[in-house]
């Protein structure tokens, strides 16, 4: 019993009369609540609402054939990789992202890199769904003949997503408006209101894991010796990824829910088989219009600034030396640095971009001004450590010349109230005696003086100098003893 004694709340025991035992608590509780309300207790909402829930619907409820509704998510792989630059240094577990069409099953991008929580990471997976999946398998030594194994080039309607930072972020909010796509939120800690790509990944690794024992597989216990064991490289990974995903569109899922007619025109529950047969029924998924205005939305606006000298983001430096339209703007803007509308891929600074009469137009790193260009190939986060650096580095330039500039204030006013006089300088007789004073200055800036200085340095060498740097006179012996003796003679 709690009682509220000067706003404070106080626990006050019952008489032991009035306090249940613990049977009959418990047979209070069998009585007084349901299982739901008891399931609540012993674990969690969030929980209970993703494993306990009812089913009485299923993934494609309201999904309207092909590329209607896609799922997103990333996962780390169980598995630590190997540096492709040093095979001998692990640097641990890839992050896999994939994008699975709800209607089909069909995986319609995937995306293996290190970035976890990015928008790196979600515009590489929008970027691999408008690649030729053909081309971008033979890049991994992978062919395949048919292409409606794996569908290109497409734009999904909507896309349903967790709560995942890089999800909720404004850039993927400011891609998906730009794109025409609509997104969902699913509730928070409930992977199963995207159950289709988690399965995705649960099938993923069931397949992989068998293979990358021993050679990185991270497993459940506290001896595992993954990051030693490690062998593969992202390379090597993402070719069992790519393989994962030929097998998995092509593979009959016995899980799906066939309709009537779907048994009536034998249409195996096949992903890729789905997709076509789909794609007759619903129509054909929206492809992308146009792929220059495609990739320009997946870039990152950058707030650049254009002046007489290019356009500059970040004390880098962009021109285009043919674009005359660029030119002009650049002479309007003379002196002043001009708000700049441009976008920037942050995987290579080398180049920016803009549109222009509906154009993609590129701008790349100014190579006559000095040090531009050696930057040329990096990534943004890589220049931003040398950009930190030189940031650093002028802080502390700042601090020093405050100090030097502080000492020279010192001396100059030193020397000016040293040479104060009580009376006013003449001034007749100036040019004249300038010229005296010419003449002497330059008397005493004399030649001479450096030969004389020269001289008194070469009068104070040291014997021992003198004979190392004198030139050795040679005469002959008339035996080797003869030598001998006149080298200890003389040393």
């Amino acid at each position: 019993m709690t009682e509220l004694i000067d706003g404070v709340t106080s626990y006050i025991l019952m008489p032991e009369s009035e306090r249940p035992t613990l049977g009959q608590f418990y047979y209070y509780a069998q009585k007084h609540l349901t299982k739901e309300e008891k399931d609540l207790i012993k674990t969690s909402a969030a929980e209970q609402r993703n494993n306990k829930r009812l089913l009485i619907s299923d993934s494609l409820k309201d999904v309207y054939g092909p590329a209607d509704m896609v799922e997103i998510d990333a996962c780390e792989a169980d598995v630590s990789l190997v540096s492709e630059l040093d095979p001998d240094q692990a640097i641990g577990r890839p992050i896999v992202y994939f994008m699975i069409d709800i209607y089909s099953r069909i995986i319609l991008a995937v995306s293996v890199a290190f970035d976890n929580n990015s928008i790196l990471g979600i515009t590489n997976l929008f970027l691999n769904l408008a690649d030729d999946k053909q081309e971008y398998c033979k890049k991994y030594g992978i062919e395949f003949n048919d292409k409606r194994l794996w569908p290109s080039g497409i734009i999904p309607k909507r896309i349903r997503v967790d709560r995942g930072s890089e999800f909720k972020s404004y850039e993927f909010d400011r891609i998906c408006n730009e794109i025409g796509i609509e997104k969902q939120i699913v509730s928070g800690a409930s992977g199963s209101l995207k159950g289709v790509v988690e399965q995705a990944f649960h099938q993923m690794h069931a397949k992989q894991n068998v293979h990358l024992e021993n050679h990185g597989l991270i497993e459940k216990r506290y001896d595992s010796l993954h990051h030693k064991e490690a062998s593969l490289t992202i390379h090597d990974y993402t070719r069992m990824v790519i393989n994962f995903v030929l097998a998995h569109n092509q593979q009959h899922i016995e899980t799906y829910p066939l309709t009537k007619e779907m048994i009536e025109k034998n249409v195996a529950p096949v992903p890729a088989i789905l997709w076509e047969y789909g794609s007759k029924k619903y129509g054909m998924p929206q492809p992308i219009p146009v792929l220059e205005q495609y990739l320009y939305s997946l870039m990152t606006p950058i707030k650049a600034k254009i002046s007489k000298r290019g356009i500059s983001y970040k004390d880098l430096w962009y021109f285009a030396p043919n674009d005359k339209r660029l030119m002009s703007e650049m002479y309007a803007a003379g002196t002043k640095r001009m708000p700049f509308e441009v976008r920037m891929d942050m995987r290579d600074v080398s180049a920016i971009y803009y549109i222009r009469n509906s154009k993609l137009v590129k701008i790349p790193l100014n190579v006559l001004i000095t040090g531009n260009s050696d930057y040329k190939g990096l990534t943004m986060k890589q220049y931003e450590e040398y950009y930190s650096a030189k940031k650093k580095m002028q802080a502390k330039g700042r601090i020093d010349n405050e100090k030097i500039e502080t000492a020279v204030y010192a001396n100059n006013e030193s020397i000016v109230k040293s040479a104060k006089k009580n009376v006013h300088s003449r001034t007749k007789d100036i040019r004249s005696s300038r010229e005296i004073d010419k003449q002497k200055v330059s008397y005493e800036g004399k030649i001479s003086t450096r030969l004389e200085s020269e001289d008194e340095t070469s009068k104070n060498i040291s014997a021992d100098d003198q004979k190392e740097n004198s030139v050795t006179e040679y005469r002959d012996y008339a035996s080797f003893e003869e030598a001998l003796q006149d080298f200890y003679d003389n040393n």
